[in-house]
């Protein structure tokens, strides 16, 4: 999921981008989401994460 967030076509304004369209589904849906969806949704936060935490060190 987390490469999908990150493709250009998805989140034309970058990682930082990606990372807030996740939270905001995750918030949005709120109880209704399951568990398993949820830690699914947060990991590929968590890795997006990282991945713009690399790129900011980097230069």
């Amino acid at each position: 999921m987390a490469r999908i967030m990150a493709r250009k076509d998805v989140s034309p304004k970058g990682l930082g981008s990606a990372i807030r369209m996740l939270q905001m589904f995750i918030n949005r849906a709120g109880k209704n989401l399951s568990a398993a969806r949820k830690k699914e949704l947060e990991k590929a936060k968590r890795i997006l994460q990282r991945e713009m935490a690399r790129k900011a060190a980097r230069g």
